[in-house]
């Protein structure tokens, strides 16, 4: 069975350090977004363009959240995009090579889920991938050298790649299991 986060977004402490060192440090609590229910795993990226970081939250509730950044350390309201499953991992990358950023999902559920990018914070229909097992983590990476993003998925029989074709599609590579065996 697996745990539900309990969580409805996600908060960060920082530490503020005070010029004279006879002080002790403080933490104090960061701003707080909501992202989504469960959110379990996030990654950061440009997704509209703008030269501010933004950030993609992977949640429980099956969907990813966009939080648009503002270029001062906070962020705008959540945009959630559904996913077929539970949201376990999320990666950034330009997966189509067009210059603008897009986000791949790896989905609890035995699924891949490519949102590509229009450069404004949307992002066209989201594409399903099928894999054998339960992903849990996602890389994009050009895992063959012949210079076109493709994807690494971690599930629980190994690694399993998704190789791209160029275009922000992908089609299924080989597993490499545990003792590095080739499937």
């Amino acid at each position: 069975m697996r745990l539900m986060r309990a969580s409805l977004g996600f908060a960060l402490l920082f530490c503020v350090l005070s010029a004279s060192s006879s002080v002790a440090p403080q933490f104090v609590a960061a701003p707080f977004y909501p992202a989504g229910l469960g959110a379990n795993s996030i990654a950061a990226g440009d997704f509209n363009n703008d030269g501010h970081l933004d950030l993609v939250t992977g949640n429980d509730s099956k969907s990813v959240s966009v939080l648009l950044g503002n270029g001062d350390g906070t962020f705008q309201s959540p945009v959630t995009f559904v996913t077929p499953q539970i949201a376990d991992g999320v990666a950034v990358g330009d997966l189509n090579s067009d210059g603008k950023q897009d986000i791949a999902v790896a989905n609890f559920g035995g699924e891949v889920t490519v949102l590509l990018g229009n450069g404004d914070g949307t992002f066209q229909a989201a594409v399903n991938y099928p894999v054998d097992f339960f992903p849990e983590g996602i890389a994009v990476a050009d895992l063959n050298g012949d210079g076109i993003p493709d994807l690494a998925v971690a599930d629980c029989a190994g690694v399993r790649f998704l190789l791209g074709n160029g275009d922000g599609t992908f089609v299924s590579g080989q597993l490499v299991s545990e003792s590095g065996v080739h499937i």
